[in-house]
């Protein structure tokens, strides 16, 4: 779904940036890449908490935030307009090859942890997080079927490991 959809936006002149070797991307780090990038938005194909089956598009500002209803109706309308312009009424879905040289390839993650993440997992924090588990207490991590555990590849995952946590 995510290659059509990339050769959609190529035959329509869109710029694409992918993740790093096409890898699953997590919602927050695709909604930090708009603003990152200062895209005009962010889009994602996602089953969200959905089984994969249910595929469908869920797309971010500019400035990094989910879409409001304003905004997609926004979407929809301009999507129904390019479609009534086609010939007779009916539109037209252009397809472009899927042309490699033509996708930005960025390590989204990376770009994520660098710039937004380490900086809420400083050492202070982690730091905190290792003196509460010394004294006891357990935490919960929801990997959201294993695509945020990718995270934690980086610290405070590593800070983590030192203490038993296991991902699963």
């Amino acid at each position: 779904y995510a290659h059509i959809i990339t050769r959609i936006f190529l035959a329509n002149g869109i710029k694409v940036y992918r993740d790093f070797n096409e890898q699953y991307t997590q919602t927050p780090v695709t909604s930090y890449m708009a603003q990152h990038f200062n895209l005009a938005c962010g889009i994602e194909i996602t089953s969200s908490h959905n089984p994969p089956n249910q595929n469908g598009i869920k797309s971010m500002t500019s400035y990094g935030g989910v879409d409001t209803d304003d905004i997609s109706a926004k979407i929809a309308s301009y999507i129904q307009r390019l479609y009534n312009q086609g010939e007779r009424g009916r539109g037209a879905v252009k397809f472009a090859p899927y042309d490699t040289d033509k996708i930005e390839q960025v390590d989204a993650k990376e770009i994520y942890y660098e710039n937004y993440m380490r900086h809420l997992f400083d050492n202070a924090t982690v730091d905190m997080m290792k003196r509460a588990m010394d004294s006891g207490a357990r935490f919960i991590f929801d990997g959201l079927f294993g695509v945020a555990l990718r995270l934690l590849d980086r610290d405070p995952g590593a800070a983590l490991r030192s203490y038993g946590f296991e991902g699963r």
